[in-house]
């Protein structure tokens, strides 16, 4: 299978112009026509981009695509943000959003390695603030026929929805509360224990439903290691990785390579870090750490995910994965 990595960072309003600063190439850089890309059409993304720019659709845009660990296109369009002349630099700092959940994903595979956090407990085996939850129904509620697992909030299939289980977010008042669940300013005692009051969206397991499960698997891991989840992946993730730039609060030192428009102050620790949606990161952080190095065997991954290959239950084979 021929495998892909596509980094694209880009924010809300402005004009191009070519990037300053830039780094040194996050991986080696082969002529395209060598790892099977098309030059020309790679060629076409810089005007497409420079017209989303030109009609105010975005600032400006970092790319970068790699194929089979080779790196072919790798540039940075228009201004930082819609309020600023600075050119966009090849490294400029994003709020990644939902980037964010690979990270986390990550970070609850390696407890599981280490066989701290397992994927067929409950979530509430770590959260009890989860322990009662039943699930809406037309009518009202029904129990759960089981406890949504940390399989489940890692796979979307839980039931604690971004409030869209219809398809339409907020449409119901139960809707409107998941969604008021995704307030940075909430704590993670109080983010729990609102979502704890609430019944799930539909019984676990039976349907697939972006949602809020990343959150819930960061603070599980935030009870296993007892750190704040952003302290416990630069120590376990990023920094074993070399990203340098990929964090939950922007210090202050780098305030200048952050992109706009963002919905919360890059530098301003939210109520909990969110493993859902909360970090910052590069594009040459993002695209050097992609999990198709795993399945590509290189060194860097197998300290991280490289351990006796275990079964749900955290049981070793004493097969490796890497």
């Amino acid at each position: 299978m021929t495998r892909w990595a596509t980094c694209i960072l880009a924010a809300g309003f402005a004009l191009v112009a070519p990037a300053w600063g830039q780094p040194v190439d996050p991986l080696p850089r082969v002529r395209p026509e060598s790892v099977g890309v098309s030059s020309q059409k790679l060629a076409e993304i810089a005007g497409a981009l420079n017209r989303e720019i030109g009609n105010k659709a975005m600032p400006g845009a970092v790319v970068a695509i790699a194929r089979k660990g080779k790196l072919v296109y790798y540039e940075a369009f228009g201004r930082l943000d819609d309020r600023s002349a600075t050119r966009m630099p090849k490294n400029a700092i994003f709020e990644i959003k939902s980037m964010t959940k690979p990270l986390t994903a990550v970070g609850a595979l390696e407890l599981f390695e280490q066989g701290r956090l397992m994927l067929n407990e409950p979530a509430a085996t770590y959260l009890p603030q989860l322990d009662s939850m039943a699930v809406a129904t037309p009518a009202g509620t029904e129990p759960a026929v089981r406890k949504p697992t940390i399989q489940d909030m890692l796979r979307h299939t839980a039931g604690v929805t971004y409030g869209s289980a219809e398809g339409i977010t907020g449409t119901t008042e139960l809707s409107r509360q998941y969604g008021q669940l995704m307030d940075r300013k909430l704590t993670a005692d109080q983010f729990l224990a609102k979502l704890g009051s609430l019944p799930l969206q539909y019984q676990p397991g039976t349907k697939w439903a972006y949602s809020l499960g990343l959150d819930v698997t960061g603070l599980a891991e935030e009870a296993v290691t007892k750190e704040r989840l952003g302290a416990y992946l630069q120590i376990s993730v990023f920094a074993p990785l070399g990203m340098v730039d990929t964090s939950f609060v922007v210090p202050a030192s780098k305030a200048s390579r952050m992109a706009g428009p963002v919905t919360w102050d890059p530098m301003v620790q939210a109520g909990y870090d969110s493993g859902g949606a909360g970090a910052y990161s590069t594009a040459p952080d993002y695209l050097g750490w992609f999990p198709w190095r795993l399945q590509l065997g290189w060194r860097r991954w197998d300290f991280l995910l490289g351990g006796p290959k275990r079964g749900m239950d955290g049981r070793s084979d004493g097969t490796h994965i890497a």
